[in-house]
Formats: C-alpha cells, structure tokens, sequence
C-alpha cells in the first residue's frame, strides 16, 4: 500500500498538510517502505507549499537512510537561498554520520545559524566543549529569525544540561542575567 502518493493528489494545500502530517504519526505505527519514501522525495520536487514541504522532510527523517534523499538533502545544502537546508543537514548527519567531517569542512563557518546547530549537535559526543562553545557562538544570531525558538530552546537546555559552569555563565551573560 502506498500511502504517500495520493496524497500529492490533493489540490488543498491544507488538506496536503494535514495528511502529510497524519503520515507522519502513522510511520510510528508502519514505518514507510523504500517505495514509499521514494515517493515522498517525487512529491517534494513537485510541492510548492512550504508547510507541505517541511512535513516532507520530517517524514523522509523517519525512514532508513537512503542515496536517493541523501543526494538531495546534499544538493539542497548548496544552495544557500533553500529554506530547507536545516532538514538536509539533519537527514545526512542522521543517516550518514560518517560525513561528518565533510559536512563540517563545507558548513561549519556557514551564514546559517541553523545549519551551524545541527553540526554543533553532532559535535556534542566528539567534542563537547567546542560544540558548546560553537553554540554559545550561534545563540544571539539564532535568536533574531523568527520562528526559531525551538532552536535557541535546544541550544539553551543543551548548555544547562551539560553542567559546565563556563557556558552556562556565557549564556546567562546573553539572556542579560
């Protein structure tokens, strides 16, 4: 059973988004087929809704890796006008960890906060203090996009929960405490 393409069939954008949602919640019961993921990868070449398109991603994050999406999530991160970039680099960080040092060679100064988070979060069990310092670094440009609290939320409760006194003190420092 394919569940994803009927859904590229709805003309509603919000009834896109609803059952692209509701896939989502489904994939924790049936995790998607190869199938079915790559016919999510065909609808996100074809979905100009952003909403839709982001509910894509969250759903091709749930499946096992493949080269298909990796490719894509690869030729996403290079063009830096995407919005979806955060998305690719978390697809490839997650199901390719062994790019990681591509990745960070190619990313880790790059103008995007988001993009910098991710490898930031990857670096955490290699190098703790470097990722912690690299977020601490991101935080205040984080901060100013709207709609990025979940990120600066992330950021803040990975700091406290590291314990290291020297971070929390820079971070209480940019929250003016």
């Amino acid at each position: 059973m394919d569940r994803a393409n009927p859904i590229g069939t709805l003309s509603d954008s919000k009834k896109r988004l609803e059952s692209y949602r509701q896939l989502y919640h489904a994939v924790n019961e049936v995790p998607l087929s190869t199938e079915e993921a790559e016919g999510l990868l065909s609808l996100l070449e074809k979905e100009t809704d952003e909403f839709c398109r982001i509910e894509i991603w969250r759903n091709l994050l749930s499946v096992p890796a493949q080269d298909k999406i990796k490719e894509k999530a690869l030729s996403i991160l290079k063009n830096t006008k995407d919005y979806e970039r955060y998305y690719a680099i978390l697809y490839v960080l997650r199901h390719y960890p062994e790019m990681f040092d591509i990745l960070w060679k190619d990313y880790s100064q790059d103008f995007d906060p988001n993009v910098r988070y991710r490898l930031a979060d990857s670096l955490l069990d290699k190098n703790e203090d470097k990722a912690l310092s690299m977020m601490i670094d991101i935080l205040p440009e984080a901060g100013k996009i709207i709609g990025n609290h979940e990120v600066c939320d992330a950021i803040e409760l990975t700091i406290f929960e590291s314990g290291k006194e020297k971070y929390i003190k820079q971070l209480k420092e940019l929250r003016g405490n």
